[in-house]
């Protein structure tokens, strides 16, 4: 179950804002435990065999943060081991298969495993409570339901943001709903939702066709558009769902940290993955990068750490070769920044550096689309991209004309349009009149949305298979 499906929107959340609700603000505790079930169910819906195996792996770390929080480094060391270790099997296991078979005469068979849903980003989340109580920077959870409601909060329970134990370590006993955030969170979601059903979904019909043509029919202007409508689809998609998470805590009274921070409007590649997908870069960036030594050793250590960093990143969106490219494709890029692009680009025009970000950051979207072990096959694409090759099919053959001004109006709404409207909000002298107009369009989104989702079928989200 989706936050875009109607099974979402019209059967489950809002039976559980009636249970939630219904519970008086100062019984937190039964508020708690409410919320927990709820979540439980939510990922039962989908996940009802895994979620036996997120439960055992909890109460096993449960057991060994008593010793964490003693500074005990074995017991740190197994239970890191002991949540990554779920992970590697489920998702990675058929991957080293495939790599062992390319010796001769080894034919071992896959396992098939299927890949539990959010596992990546659930799994990171533990990693987070182990570390900084190791370091000391949060307390031990004593109630276990308490840690497990963080682990099993349903807004980001499947696809992230990777909310860090830190960050609502308060809120889960100590938190505040009330009309003013709920109106705020629902505004919040619909808006996510919007970006979803109304522009990720509809160029998301121009990447799909394209790239579902054999690859010889495609010519370099057709891809460029399937590229571009990609960049425009994975943005809004994966924001989206950010921003729908966002309010939904919002309405249940937690404060997560936002996504995304207009990256199509960065002007560098650091400065794009500064941007882009925050809580897993800044993971990174705190719990492997920084203790590898970070930027404060030789430069070539320096380059070994962001090797390391990168290739790491690359194999957390995926178990296939194309996701290592693409992270050590960006690995190199930003190395190359730091040791003398951006001195080069620092006397260029804003713009020319906008689009140079932009014309890289693109490239590596085709890199990333296709889950591939075939080096081969991305370099035959990135070539097609370049080679100004015709092709036998075509916007109108495909019938994709009715999807093309969803990608200009995908661009305007890279811009920051959140910014624009919060300055408006300042300026008014009316905020009952602002609050009331806003409230409207929402209405107004979500009707729209739920059109779209009776009319069409076509619904995916990009980031579920991570």
């Amino acid at each position: 179950m989706t936050f875009s499906s109607l099974s979402f929107l019209l059967i489950f959340l809002p039976a559980a804002l009636i249970l939630y609700f219904l519970i008086p603000a100062g019984r937190r505790y039964a508020r708690n435990i409410t919320l927990l079930v709820i979540s439980l169910v939510f990922y039962s819906w989908g996940e009802p065999l895994f979620i036996l195996l997120i439960c055992v792996t909890l109460l096993i770390t449960y057991q060994l943060s008593k010793r964490i929080v003693q500074k005990h480094k074995p017991a740190v060391i197994l239970a890191i081991a002991l949540n990554l270790l779920p992970l590697i099997v489920f998702k990675y296991t058929d991957f080293f298969i495939s790599n062992i078979n390319l010796i001769p005469n080894l034919n071992i068979p896959k396992t098939g495993f299927p890949l539990p849903i959010g596992i990546s980003f659930y799994t990171f989340q533990m990693l987070t409570y182990l570390i900084d109580l190791y370091r000391g920077s949060v307390k031990f959870q004593k109630n276990i339901l308490y840690l497990a409601l963080y682990l099993f909060l349903f807004p980001q329970l499947i696809a992230g943001p990777i909310v860090r134990y830190s960050a609502i370590e308060t809120e889960l006993e100590h938190r505040n709903e009330n009309p003013e955030l709920i109106v705020a969170g629902l505004r919040r979601f619909i808006t996510g939702l919007s970006k979803k059903i109304l522009i990720a979904n509809q160029v998301g019909y121009i990447t799909r066709s394209v790239l579902s043509e054999n690859l010889t029919d495609i010519g370099s202007g057709l891809l460029w558009i399937a590229v571009l409508a990609y960049t425009i689809q994975i943005y809004f998609d994966f924001s989206g769902y950010s921003d729908m998470a966002i309010g939904l805590g919002k309405i249940f009274g937690f404060s997560f940290l936002e996504n995304f921070d207009n990256p199509y409007l960065a002007r560098s590649i650091t400065d794009f993955w500064r941007r882009w997908h925050i809580s897993m870069s800044t993971f990174f960036r705190d719990y492997i990068y920084i203790p590898l030594g970070g930027s404060r050793v030789k430069t070539s250590r320096w380059v070994l750490n962001m090797l390391v960093v990168w290739f790491l990143t690359g194999m957390w969106h995926g178990p296939y070769w194309n996701y290592i490219i693409w992270g050590l494709y960006y690995a190199a890029l930003l190395i190359a920044e730091r040791l003398f692009l951006e001195k080069l680009l620092s006397r260029v025009p804003h713009l020319f550096r906008h689009l140079f970000t932009l014309f890289f950051v693109m490239t590596g979207w085709l890199i990333f689309i296709f889950e591939t072990d075939s080096p081969a096959l991305l370099l035959e694409l990135i070539v097609k991209l370049f080679s100004f090759a015709k092709g036998t099919v075509n916007l109108r053959s495909l019938s994709l004309f009715a999807y093309i001004p969803f990608i200009p109006l995908g661009a305007i709404c890279c811009l920051p349009v959140k910014k624009l409207i919060d300055r408006i909000h300042r300026d008014t002298k009316d905020s009952a009149a602002y609050t009331a107009a806003m409230n409207i369009v929402s209405v107004i989104l979500f009707g729209t949305c739920l059109l779209f989702l009776v009319a069409d079928s076509f619904n995916p989200f990009i980031y579920f298979r991570f």
